[in-house]
């Protein structure tokens, strides 16, 4: 589980997060990216969204989000990704990740970092 410092949380942060952010995608996940970290102090958040388009049982939404989660935490404990750059991300789910096992989600989230150009 990812540490409080490190979760997106308030709406707020989400619609700034969304309105502020470039975004990349493929057909599982889509990625919004926030602005650059350029005050190192803060550290980077990460949100996710599994809406009810993807399932309308909670318990797949639930399942799908721990999946985000957990592919999220690993990338960030093995230092796969420099995600200290950026301010927040989302990590939002499209309807076909429901059945995909979360060691083939974390090389999906390290290329769709690779297409991002600021």
């Amino acid at each position: 589980m990812l540490s409080k410092e490190n979760r997106l949380k308030r709406f707020l942060d989400f619609k700034n997060c969304y309105n502020n952010s470039k975004s990349v995608s493929n057909q599982f996940i889509v990625l919004y990216i926030g602005k650059l970290n350029l005050n190192k102090s803060n550290p980077t958040r990460v949100g996710f969204v599994v809406s009810k388009k993807v399932d309308k049982r909670a318990v797949v939404r639930n399942t799908t989000k721990r999946k985000l989660r957990e592919a999220t935490r690993l990338i960030i404990k093995n230092n796969m990704l420099p995600l200290d750059n950026f301010e927040n991300i989302i990590i939002l789910a499209r309807k076909s990740l429901t059945n995909i096992k979360t060691q083939d989600i974390i090389p999906m989230i390290i290329k769709l970092f690779g297409k991002i150009n600021y």
